[in-house]
């Protein structure tokens, strides 16, 4: 059941110029041919794969340490919001969010100082329907639709 998403026909222990590799039959959702059960792909080919895998991985984490340190964007845009309130300059902020971040307390604190003083925040939430949980089995959905309307509601 664990077996590789890929095997290779390469198995020699020198050096390929070329790979060839079997994938697992897939499951189809919205597409009537599934593509190639095969594919190829050069040496060169691989290590530009691997380059450029790396660099994604290295973006996603410095992203990721940059959200932990300077919090979700909706609490900065409700800071935004009060500057701009405070100066009075007639600007508003626009903040966006999925419903994966709509039961996180810096939100709701954020929803609260907005309200509470009356700033000048438009607070968008893209909802999703579904939140994928993933196990070592199928994927199970988990609706979060009624989370994030009851808290919009909420807070107006």
């Amino acid at each position: 059941s664990l077996a590789p998403f890929m095997t290779s026909s390469v198995r020699n222990s020198g050096t390929a110029t070329e790979a060839t590799f079997e994938t697992r039959p897939y499951k189809l959702h919205k597409l009537e041919t599934p593509p190639n059960s095969t594919t190829s792909c050069t040496r060169d080919e691989a290590l530009t794969f691997y380059t450029q895998m790396q660099m994604i991985r290295r973006m996603e984490s410095a992203a990721s340490n940059l959200y932990k340190e300077k919090g979700a964007q909706v609490p900065v845009g409700a800071g935004i919001a009060l500057a701009n309130k405070y100066l009075e300059n007639n600007g508003i902020n626009v903040s966006l969010y999925g419903d994966g971040a709509a039961n996180q307390g810096q939100l709701f604190e954020a929803y609260n100082i907005a309200k509470l003083m009356n700033l000048p925040a438009v607070l968008f939430v893209r909802i999703m329907v579904m939140a994928w949980v993933l196990v070592l089995t199928e994927p199970q959905p988990q609706p979060t639709t009624t989370l994030v309307e009851t808290t919009c509601l909420e807070y107006g």
